[in-house]
């Protein structure tokens, strides 16, 4: 089993485009993750992952008519628009499997696509059980532990109040799945109170937020939540604010950050490089 820094370098970050194909923002399902593992690491940004040899020359095989009829359609779908949407990749002690987009892997398969891109989550849980971390992975797993084991008394402390949310902290990123406000507590400030928790929390620990605005749990309009957001100092990435790092809509630097770089553009400015 390779470290973590073995793996970054088998995968590496993509800028908008694999095997030709421009890669989608959003990645579907990121919830499955924390429900199917328990100890992981999800490697900063989008990365490329290659097709092998056997995976090339075969075609997928069906279990189905309907079920190949599905991939063929989503495989004239990817090559009519050119775009892919990355599937979710699990790295454990006995290799790679697909935890999301098993139906895309199959159609670029279709298509004899030679490579996709995907959110790659590394299950160190066996990697700790195989002894093959080194000592800077495990400084960095267990900050992470800490860190969660704070973030999840914030989250109990809200869900106590009937908000529900759903997060993580991983690779100095803490991630937002989902905050969802019931009908009879919207228009109370529940949601900004919230937010504030949370980005206070990101402050003291120096965590880059990320997060998708969806409609998925009861909101109207995605350019609304996006207008909260901003709010808060989210900025939609994309165009000049672009981070390929990361693979959610928007994101929201920590303010110590900001002050840093403010603080240093100031101090270029005076004295010069």
């Amino acid at each position: 089993m390779d470290t973590i820094e073995d793996i970054k370098k088998q995968y590496p970050i993509v800028n908008g485009l694999v095997d030709g194909r421009i890669v989608r923002d959003s990645v579907p399902n990121m919830d499955s993750i924390s429900a199917s593992l328990d100890d992981y690491e999800i490697l900063p940004g989008i990365r490329e992952v290659k097709f092998n040899n056997n995976e090339i020359t075969k075609l997928p095989q069906y279990y189905s008519s309907s079920e190949e009829l599905r991939t063929k359609k989503l495989a004239d779908a990817i090559k009519n628009s050119n775009q892919i949407t990355p599937l979710i990749v699990v790295i454990d002690k006995e290799g790679s499997y697909i935890l999301e987009g098993g139906h895309r892997y199959d159609a670029l398969r279709e298509i004899g696509a030679k490579s996709y891109p995907a959110v790659i989550v590394v299950d160190t849980e066996t990697i700790l059980e195989n002894n093959k971390i080194n000592e800077q992975d495990a400084i960095i797993l267990t900050q992470n532990d800490e860190i969660n084991q704070q973030l999840k008394q914030l989250v109990n402390s809200w869900k106590s109040k009937g908000i529900d949310i759903v997060s993580y902290v991983s690779n100095g990123k803490l991630h937002i799945s989902r905050i969802v406000v019931p009908k009879e507590l919207r228009g109370q400030g529940y949601g900004s109170s919230a937010m504030q928790d949370l980005t206070k929390f990101a402050d003291q620990n120096n965590l880059i937020i990320t997060l998708s605005p969806a409609t998925d749990f009861g909101a109207s309009s995605v350019n609304r939540l996006k207008q909260f957001y901003k709010k808060f100092g989210f900025v939609v990435n994309k165009g000049k604010y672009k981070d390929y790092t990361i693979s959610d809509t928007m994101y929201r630097n920590p303010i110590t950050k900001i002050i840093t770089e403010s603080l240093k553009q100031k101090l270029k400015t005076v004295f010069g490089n």
